[in-house]
């Protein structure tokens, strides 16, 4: 589904897309939360501590992956993952797949809530006949199978 689609069809954005809403500072500040509150969950999870340079491309990498959504909702991903999957370490992907979650639940809620189809119309042949007929259509019918696909059987009398 293309960018177009999504506005034509007026459907909500994946994310929320929070880093839009935030001044260059405050967006520096909320990837600092980001990366402080992934680092707080993977400690439990690290038997040994990466080179501090590598740890801190793996905290931009979550930083990356996470700041579209709000500091609250990626805290509590976090500690949903750490609660639901307490051996095993989370990658930015797992915490992804919780928001987006999380989103499309929220948004199935606040869609309102579809009419009840109608049941459909029975129309009897002779109205059908009518109703072609003020288009200018003619009906012509064939009294059973003897037209080209269906010819009519043999009859032995």
């Amino acid at each position: 589904m293309t960018k177009t689609e999504i506005a034509v069809r007026n459907l909500p954005a994946p994310t929320p897309r929070h880093r839009r809403s935030l001044s260059p500072d405050a967006l520096v500040a909320h990837r600092e939360k980001i990366a402080f509150d992934v680092e707080v969950i993977l400690q439990g999870y690290w038997d040994s501590q990466p080179p501090a340079q590598v740890k801190a491309g793996i905290l931009a990498d979550w930083a990356d992956a996470l700041d579209d959504w709000t500091h609250e909702q990626v805290l509590y991903s976090l500690r949903k993952w750490r609660d639901e999957f307490p051996n095993k370490r989370p990658n930015p992907g797992h915490i992804l797949a919780i928001l987006r979650d999380m989103r499309g639940r929220a948004e199935v809620r606040r869609a309102p809530v579809p009419d009840k189809p109608q049941e459909p119309v029975r129309v009897t042949a002779a109205a059908a006949s009518v109703i072609l007929a003020s288009f200018g259509f003619a009906v012509k019918r064939m009294d059973g199978p003897q037209n080209a696909c269906h010819p009519a059987p043999d009859r032995q009398d």
